[in-house]
């Protein structure tokens, strides 16, 4: 694994809650721009519960596609972090839901996850993460080692 830098991702509470629950270790982060540039395969991306701000798992970016909402639910359904396609599009929040069926959306598709079992805040980890954060940022290699030292402890 690439560990010279990583992202941390905004994720919805209930995606977190659907794949940690299901101990799932493959996943399927969406995004409503078509293009991630961030990091590149195999670099860690770590996710932060959006509201809390809890840090609650990471995983390794496999790669980037752009499908639709309806193509992105048939190819990889729960690992979207929901548990119907209703739900899927409810949690996309598009303003018409006609358009959202077939609206493209980027697929962040992430393997080898691990999962916390504690509530550890992002803010009280020594790690350079602005509360304004909507989506997500990149970080240095220091800032990787230090959110993987959570895992191993």
């Amino acid at each position: 694994m690439d560990l010279s830098k990583g992202f941390i991702c905004i994720t919805n509470p209930s995606w977190c809650y659907t794949l940690s629950s299901n101990n799932m270790q493959l996943a399927c982060i969406w995004l409503r721009r078509t293009t991630f540039k961030a990091i590149e395969q195999h670099q860690p991306i770590f996710f932060v519960e959006k509201k809390s701000r809890f840090l609650r798992g990471y995983g390794y970016f496999d790669k980037f596609e752009v499908n639709t909402t309806r193509q992105c639910w048939e190819k990889y359904e729960m690992l979207n972090g929901s548990k119907t396609f209703n739900e899927f599009l409810n949690q996309l929040n598009f303003p018409n839901e006609e358009k959202g069926w077939a609206q493209p959306i980027g697929n962040i598709l992430i393997k080898k996850i691990k999962w916390l079992n504690k509530e550890i805040p992002i803010h009280q980890i020594n790690v350079n993460f602005p509360k304004p954060t909507v989506t997500g940022k990149t970080i240095n290699p220091e800032e990787v080692k230090i959110l993987l030292s959570y895992f191993n402890a």
